[in-house]
């Protein structure tokens, strides 16, 4: 009898047939689920959210990445690419009371290019920065610690902070310096006290203790740089404490 096309017929759900190794004939039921809307609805929204928790993890790294960025330009000179005045500042308070703590000697030695205004008078400006810049990365090529500190003060004063640091010691960097600027060989006609660029340097060192703050060295070794200047300059001159 034939079948009526307006009724309904079951379907028959469709077969995999597998043939084992053996002469056996082994048949599937293959099921296909129909999802609903509010599945397909559900489904959406779960990759949504995760594309979406993506990106947020992405944005945070990001943000995590700039701030360090600031962060370390916040404390960089942008002439010479070594500490700044601020990062000097923070890291000879870490440094002394590290020094305190440890009972170690803390140095700190301060460094004036000699007639730096006639250098930039003679040459420009630009060759001014060329000069700074060489001099601060010669520096800092010296320094082997990673606590050693190269900052630059502020125009051509430059500071150096030297943790657990005798003066002995301190002065062994001084020689170093004193060599390396020699051996950039940069002409200076309009210096006093020969043809290349020279730097006078000033050198303090103390034990820090709870009665002394760290403005007393930064004083000290001020005084010494300027003792080195009046006594003819392209010369070093450390303080002693009475």
């Amino acid at each position: 009898m034939p079948s009526d096309p307006t009724v309904q017929q079951p379907v028959t759900p469709p077969q995999i047939k597998q043939i084992t190794a053996q002469p056996h004939v082994i048949f599937f039921e293959a099921k296909t689920e129909v999802l609903t809307d509010y599945q397909i609805k559900l489904e959406q929204q779960i990759t949504q959210h995760k594309l979406t928790e993506q990106n947020l993890k992405q944005t945070i790294s990001a943000l995590k990445t700039v701030n360090q960025e600031l962060q370390h330009l916040a404390h960089i000179d942008a002439l010479t690419q070594i500490s700044n005045r601020r990062n000097f500042d923070e890291s000879l308070h870490r440094e002394w009371q590290r020094s305190l703590r440890e009972k170690q000697p803390l140095s700190l030695v301060m460094l004036d290019i000699d007639f730096f205004k006639g250098y930039n008078d003679r040459y420009g400006h630009p060759a001014g920065d060329r000069c700074l810049t060489a001099i601060a990365q010669t520096i800092k090529g010296l320094l082997q610690r990673s606590t050693d500190l190269l900052a630059r003060y502020g125009g051509e004063e430059f500071a150096i902070i030297l943790p657990n640091t005798t003066t002995e010691g301190a002065i062994t960097v001084i020689h170093s310096i004193q060599k390396a600027i020699a051996a950039l060989s940069l002409v200076h006609e309009s210096s006093s006290v020969g043809n290349n660029v020279t730097a006078s340097f000033g050198l303090a060192t103390m034990l820090p203790s709870e009665v002394l703050h760290p403005s007393l060295l930064l004083e000290s070794t001020d005084k010494a740089l300027y003792q080195a200047k009046q006594q003819g300059r392209d010369r070093y001159a450390v303080y002693v404490h009475s």
